[in-house]
């Protein structure tokens, strides 16, 4: 009986909550673009990673260890640090190479939707914007996308270019510049993942990334994605 409730509260929050919520007038015009959104996506996220997470747990044949979801260690956070200072590597990388495009190709690259810190009075609700973006995406792309495409018979390379796909296409309305980038870092955390299937590893430094592009956002002009 907990198990079915438990069920039917997941789905519920995930797929009907968000919008009642946000009907019933959880908005405020008051409120700062970048945070309103954060307040929206986290509705919205917090929900879905449960029911991924739930979808996991129910399979017969795997475990959660078998996803690369296991129990933190305190281990993990310097080689998460490392993945971090890796994906910033990569994209400081992309970034030299674009400034050394002609100036008309850099203005079809670059855009596109663009994310701004408004305030560093944001930096709390940035912090649960970060780790929530950098656990749900790498608990759907890295540990269930890649494990399931492998579980069906998908080459290691198809299913990491399946999953990197994926995650670029959802990245496009920051423009072109944000599918290279999103497609970057789906193949990088992707090729981390098959390595150490520890979901910690590219989550901690996906959420570090995102939460240093959005600092960084508050003093440039035109940021990457």
């Amino acid at each position: 009986m907990a198990a079915v409730l438990i069920e039917i509260f997941i789905l519920y929050s995930a797929f009907y909550l968000p919008g009642i919520l946000w009907q019933a007038g959880f908005t405020g015009s008051k409120i700062p673009g970048l945070t309103l959104y954060i307040l929206r996506y986290l509705t919205v996220a917090v929900p879905q990673t449960f029911l991924v997470l739930y979808v996991i747990r129910i399979q017969k044949k795997l475990k959660f260890r078998d996803f690369g979801i296991i129990r933190l260690k305190l281990s993990d956070i310097p080689v998460s640090l490392l993945v971090y200072s890796g994906i910033l590597l990569l994209v400081f990388t992309l970034e030299l190479m674009i400034t050394s495009l002609p100036y008309s190709v850099q203005e079809v690259l670059t855009s596109g939707f663009r994310w701004k810190l408004d305030s560093f009075s944001q930096i709390p609700i940035i912090i649960a914007f970060c780790i929530t973006t950098g656990y749900s995406e790498e608990i759907f792309f890295r540990a269930y996308l890649l494990t399931r495409l492998q579980q069906i018979g998908t080459s290691v390379y198809a299913a990491i270019a399946v999953s990197s796909i994926l995650f670029g296409i959802g990245h496009l309305y920051q423009g072109y510049i944000g599918l290279i980038v999103a497609l970057t870092e789906g193949i990088y955390f992707s090729f981390v993942f098959h390595r150490k299937r520890n979901v910690h590893l590219t989550a901690i430094a996906h959420s570090l990334y995102n939460f240093t592009v959005l600092i960084v956002s508050f003093y440039a002009i035109n940021p990457l994605p």
